[in-house]
């Protein structure tokens, strides 16, 4: 299935993040913006509110999401 139909399926079938994870995990690598997208602000808003830095709050969702890129076998 394509990108963007995935992701769509995705959000009208509410899909769990664990739901979500173990796809990514199979190979349907698309899905990780879906979680990128789920937790960017949350993230972002947690990071902005300890650091008190609008900078240093992005350097470190940066470094986040590399982590994860990272652990997951994204290609």
């Amino acid at each position: 299935m394509a990108g963007a139909a995935l992701l769509e399926q995705a959000r009208q079938e509410a899909w769990s993040d664990e739901q979500v994870v173990r796809r990514v995990l199979a190979g349907e690598t698309a899905l990780y913006e879906l979680l990128m997208r789920r937790y960017n602000q949350r993230l972002y808003r947690v990071a902005r509110a300890i650091l008190r830095n609008d900078a240093e709050a992005e350097d470190v969702m940066q470094d986040a999401y590399s982590k994860v890129e990272q652990s997951f076998p994204l290609g």
